[in-house]
C-alpha cells in the first residue's frame, strides 16, 4: 500500500472512530440529518443500534 492509500485509511479509521463513540454515547441511537441538514435522531427500529441477548459482539467493541 502506498503512502496516499495509508492516508486514506488512516482517515477512514478516524472517521468511523468519531461516528461510533457518538452512537454509542447516543445511546446506540443513529443520528441523521433532516431536509434542512439539521441533525436528529429518529425513532424508528432502523435509526437504533441492537445488540442481542447478553453475547459479546467484539466488532462493536473494536473501536470503542
Amino acid at each position: 500500500m502506498g503512502q496516499a492509500g495509508a492516508d486514506d485509511l488512516k482517515q477512514a479509521r478516524h472517521l468511523y472512530t468519531t461516528w461510533s463513540r457518538r452512537v454509542e454515547d447516543d445511546g446506540w441511537k443513529i443520528a441523521t440529518y433532516d431536509k434542512n441538514l439539521d441533525l436528529w435522531q429518529p425513532t424508528g427500529t432502523l435509526a437504533n443500534f441492537t445488540l442481542l441477548g447478553n453475547a459479546e459482539c467484539t466488532p462493536v467493541l473494536r473501536f470503542a
